[in-house]
């Protein structure tokens, strides 16, 4: 699932521990709420995502019922989410490095994203949205250009 995340929005794993299970919403198509905007789902990313928010268990470890954690990745203290170091470790225990695999995606959704895009729906500042495009090598003014020109037909 972190990787999933990682690979697909380029999301920091410091983002992914502190996701909550009210920023995953059903529907058709289904929808995660990165900062502050809902981003369409895969159906098999959400059947990752939606398989833990109901895998967390509300009981602690003496046995106790306690109430559910709001976290969708909960740590092993109450209240609290995981650690994004132990996941990081994880993550790269199955092969995927956490930054390799962020870089990489954030990559591609430059070379596919104008920048304004990118920094929106991903929560990143403008100033890196726009580094990223420029290491996509993609120039937006051809796509500003053709979309004034349709606009006008």
């Amino acid at each position: 699932m972190t990787g999933a995340l990682t690979l697909l929005y380029g999301m920091p794993i410091t983002r992914i521990v502190a996701l909550t299970r009210s920023d995953l919403t059903g529907g058709s198509p289904p929808y995660l709420r990165i900062g502050e905007h809902p981003v369409a789902l895969p159906p098999a990313v959400h059947q990752l995502l939606q398989r833990q928010a109901d895998h967390t268990e509300p009981i602690s470890a003496v046995g106790r019922i306690t109430p559910r954690p709001s976290w969708l990745i909960p740590g092993y203290a109450a209240g609290t989410h995981h650690s994004a170091p132990a996941l990081a470790r994880k993550m790269r225990l199955h092969g995927l490095p956490a930054r390799p695999s962020r870089n990489t995606a954030l990559l591609a959704l430059a070379a596919d994203l104008p920048a304004s895009v990118l920094s929106d729906t991903l929560g990143i500042s403008i100033s890196a949205a726009l580094q990223w495009t420029r290491r996509a090598a993609r120039d937006w003014n051809s796509y500003l250009a053709a979309r004034s020109t349709e606009d006008r037909d």
